[in-house]
């Protein structure tokens, strides 16, 4: 009797797991029309700025930070907010993460400004629905202070360094609010990230 039992169990699991799989790998197919999408943001540095990759030990400028991918597409947060940052809890640098992530270093000489501008929304919503959508998109930089901003704007500033900054490391995070509208299934968004004196 205490056979069939483990033999049931063991069957059981494995049909779990080959369905997860199938069920997978078959939203892959079916998901891209819902898929929200979100472009590896474009890196424009001025002449005396170099943005580099973290782990990049000859320092070559980057055109294009790289987010984490998310196979599935990106969904609105639902963690709580940190008092602090005003990051959700759920957004993290780590794998399993509701938003994307990007690590990078920066050396300026001279101090910088990291500005998110050109944001562009791919979508066939109206211009007051897009401007309305905008409000329920966050950017922020990791342990900053009430870094967290939407993209209301028409460019939004995260950080000023006003002093010298020597291979800093900064993490952005983008993601979406816990009342981010399904009108933006199937959306590509895309924006710059400007490094101004």
């Amino acid at each position: 009797m205490n056979k069939k039992n483990i033999a049931t169990t063991i069957v059981l699991i494995l049909c779990t797991v080959l369905f997860t799989v199938v069920g997978s790998t078959f939203m892959n197919f079916v998901y891209p029309s819902k898929k929200i999408t979100v472009k590896n943001p474009k890196v424009v540095a001025a002449n005396s700025i170099l943005v580099f990759s973290s782990d990049d030990q000859n320092k070559t400028q980057l055109n294009e930070l790289e987010f984490n991918s998310v196979a599935l597409g990106l969904k609105p947060a639902t963690g709580e907010l940190d008092s602090q940052t005003g990051i959700p809890s759920t957004i993290t640098d780590k794998q399993g993460t509701e938003g994307l992530y990007a690590a990078f270093s920066v050396s300026a000489p001279a101090g910088l400004n990291m500005v998110v501008k050109n944001i562009n929304i791919g979508s066939s919503l109206s211009s007051e629905e897009l401007q309305h959508e905008r409000e329920n998109m966050y950017v922020a930089l990791k342990d900053q202070d009430h870094s967290a901003q939407n993209l209301d704007g028409e460019e939004v500033v995260l950080i000023t360094e006003p002093l010298a900054v020597e291979n800093k490391e900064y993490t952005i995070f983008f993601w979406l609010g816990s009342i981010a509208s399904e009108k933006l299934e199937g959306s590509t968004i895309s924006f710059e990230l400007h490094f101004l004196l």
